[in-house]
């Protein structure tokens, strides 16, 4: 089926279980659609404008209930993705921001852009949690690593670096030929993809680099959860006991 916002999108993603899709569009508008075809309202779930900044880019926490846009040298703020509400304003950013994810269980936002900076904050508490600071170019993508304790950043300063998450630390740094502009990160194995400005394309693997407990978002089947694990793909249930705990993949050969 097809859905029209009538304006031309700038990004769009699904939400982590699948139930609703989030857009962006040149108008600076937020729409959030539900997946059903056959529903009546071609408006979606809910609209929202942003009047103070350009979102070119959407994203979505991995408990499919947030989303965070930027605003023009305002900071960013959180919101609620079922009321359109703001829930939180993250303030200290001072430039225009290029990119911004969730961590993998939620509870750190990320940022960066123009100002060759990148920012961490609490999305609890809306607090400063930290900065990377030693970027010398514009930062256009940065995410987290899957276990959620690094950072890795792609610059046109032609350096992906990788950071502690809670120290701020820069554990390591790769130069390339060309100013890199995208980063993609393996769902489960320490390895990543970054293109650069005259089209390449590079596999990077961090030897000798090992990721803590991969964290994974439990969505609710009825009485029970199911997860599904990054290294095999496979689906499992598991019970409100199991939640915020490790387990292993109950897949042979995987956990």
């Amino acid at each position: 089926c097809t859905k029209n916002a009538y304006r031309m999108l700038e990004d769009c993603i699904f939400s982590p279980d699948g139930s609703f899709i989030l857009t962006t569009d040149h108008e600076n508008t937020l729409h959030c659609w539900n997946t059903t075809c056959n529903q009546s309202d071609s408006g979606g779930i809910f609209v929202q404008e942003n009047r103070d900044g350009y979102m070119h880019f959407c994203t979505i926490s991995p408990d499919g209930k947030r989303t965070v846009y930027p605003r023009f040298f305002l900071g960013l703020q959180i919101w609620d993705l079922f009321t359109g509400e703001t829930i939180l304003t993250l303030d200290d950013h001072p430039g225009e921001v290029s990119c911004c994810s969730f961590s993998p269980d939620g509870q750190f936002v990320l940022a960066a852009g123009k100002d060759n900076l990148i920012w961490l904050w609490d999305a609890e508490t809306g607090q400063k949690a930290n900065i990377l600071s030693n970027h010398t170019g514009h930062v256009p993508e940065c995410a987290f690593t899957p276990d959620g304790l690094s950072v890795v950043s792609v610059s046109k300063d032609q350096t992906l670096r990788l950071w502690s998450r809670e120290t701020g630390e820069e554990l390591g740094c790769l130069f390339f030929e060309n100013p890199l502009a995208s980063l993609g990160l393996h769902p489960s194995a320490p390895g990543m993809v970054c293109g650069d400005s005259r089209g390449n394309l590079s596999f990077v693997e961090m030897i000798d680099f090992e990721y803590g407990p991969l964290i994974v978002t439990a969505h609710r089947n009825q009485q029970e959860f199911v997860v599904r694990c990054p290294a095999c793909s496979q689906t499992a249930l598991i019970d409100e006991t199991q939640l915020d705990s490790v387990i292993a993949c109950p897949s042979e050969g995987c956990g």
